[in-house]
Parts: C-alpha cells; structure tokens; sequence
C-alpha cells in the first residue's frame, strides 16, 4: 500500500513538469507497444501467441482512447530494485533511477507497477510446472479470490485515493499491465539472444512469463471490476 501512495505523491509532484528530453521515443513506454511487433517473432511459439494477443487488445482496446488518457512525465520504472524499503517499519522510503522517466499516460505509472508486483508474486509461488514454465493445473479464473488481486487492490486503492482514475484509466490498466509484462518478455528475450552469457537479462523471463499467463486467465473487464471494487 505505501507503495501506491509514493506513487501517487511523485506524480503529483511531476506534474508541473514540461522538459522537452521527457518528449522522447522511448522502448519502454507503454505507448509504444504496438512497436514491438518486430520483437514478437524472436519469442518461442508459446509465447509469441500470448504477446501478439497481448498486442491486439492494446490496438483494439487502448489506442482508441489514446486522446481521452492523461499525460503527464511519470517515473516509469518502479520495480523492487529502485523502491527503498525502511528497514524499520516496512514502509517505503524513496524510489531511485529516473533513467525512463518519460511524458506519456499517466495509468501507465500504475501499470507498471503492478506488473512488477506480480512479477515478484511469481518468485514468491512455486511454479507447478507444464509446458515452458507455465502452471499445468489450470487456476480459478475467479479475480475475487486471486492472488494477484489480494497484491495488487492495497497497491491500487492507495495511489486511486490520491489520484482517483477517469473510467478510460481503469477501462485500460489491465491491459496495459498485460502490455509492460509482455514488453518485458519481448525486450528481455531480445536482449537476452545478444548477449546469452549475461544472466540478469533473462532474470524476470520465466517469472514474467507465468504472471502473464496467470493475468490472461480472466478478461480486462474482469479485471478492472475487480481492483475499482469496494474493499
């Protein structure tokens, strides 16, 4: 939860911002994802299905409302290395590495935060085994009893109280978690193919994997329903 709310404070806190190096193309933007078609065809057979359909519910489903989506330069990186934790009390303390802070949607900041968080989910479940990493028992596709939404509600609830969302945010946030986890797989792999020797390029592969596996099993309707609900 006190990472919802870090969230939302540095956005508040960027918003005035206008600095033309933040007007910029850049790989990991979630605006960008209909660029990574050319990535999509290095990934294995598996895979590559999941992501292009990843892909075509970002054309169909959040493109069109490209105009109706806040921008603002968001931090666009907050994953569990550059989020400081207070050893004391567990609560955050700071975030680091603007490296890929970027004028884009403003839910893409939520976005990618929560698909970090079930990136990290994966590392805590033991994987069940089955084809390429994925689970071999199929899980309930019930969002109201799902691991993913009991990590993710606090988180989204904290950063919504301060900065509440328009209803084309929630409509494409988990689309657009689905979009960082396969831009992560399709980036990660790239990378991974030029250099095959440096493992920390494939560090989130196999856990990003099964979370978007994991995340596909109910529909973004599903989904949206499920983190704006009540408490």
């Amino acid at each position: 939860r006190s990472v919802g709310e870090m969230l939302a404070r540095v956005d508040v806190a960027l918003s005035p911002m206008e600095d033309a190096a933040t007007m910029r193309a850049h790989m990991w933007d979630l605006r960008a994802t209909a660029q990574l078609s050319p990535l999509v065809e290095l990934l294995p057979a598996e895979r590559k299905v999941v992501v292009a359909q990843v892909l075509s519910e970002f054309e169909k489903a959040v493109a069109p409302l490209d105009g109706d989506l806040r921008r603002q330069v968001i931090h666009a990186d907050a994953n569990d290395q550059n989020v400081l934790i207070n050893e004391t009390d567990g609560t955050v303390a700071g975030i680091i590495d603007f490296g890929d802070m970027v004028h884009t949607w403003l839910v893409n900041e939520l976005a990618i935060a929560c698909a970090y968080v079930l990136v990290i989910l994966q590392y805590e479940t033991k994987p069940s085994g089955g084809p390429d990493g994925a689970h071999s028992t199929p899980q309930s596709s019930s969002t109201s009893r799902s691991p993913e939404l009991a990590v993710l509600k606090p988180l989204v609830d904290a950063y919504t109280q301060l900065l509440p969302l328009k209803e084309e945010e929630w409509t494409v946030l988990p689309t657009l978690i689905a979009c960082r986890l396969a831009m992560s797989l399709a980036i990660g792999n790239f990378s991974a193919a030029k250099d095959p020797t440096n493992e920390y390029l494939r560090l989130t592969l196999q856990p990003g994997w099964r979370a978007l596996t994991d995340w596909r099993r109910s529909s973004a309707a599903e989904w949206t329903n499920a983190l704006r609900g009540a408490t």
